[in-house]
């Protein structure tokens, strides 16, 4: 396997390292706030504007059962 890393944190919140940004996944019935270790940028979108806004973000709360895509600034 490869791009696989050990990392501190929460086994009920996952993430997944690129080159351009990061995932996050939150599979528990509760949100769940994230300490990002950085800054990131959440994608633009007409979606969700509320979510997507294209904001600048250190940490970011994510509802139950759902995920986020975060770039890299």
């Amino acid at each position: 396997l490869d791009g696989v890393a050990m990392r501190v944190g929460s086994q009920e919140v996952w993430r997944r390292d690129y080159e351009g940004g990061i995932v996050l996944i939150n599979g528990t019935s509760v949100p769940k706030t994230v300490d990002l270790g950085g800054e990131f940028t959440k994608i633009k979108g007409m979606q969700v504007p509320e979510i997507n806004d294209g904001s600048t973000v250190t940490q970011v709360t994510l509802p139950p059962y759902d995920g986020l895509i975060l770039l890299r600034p």
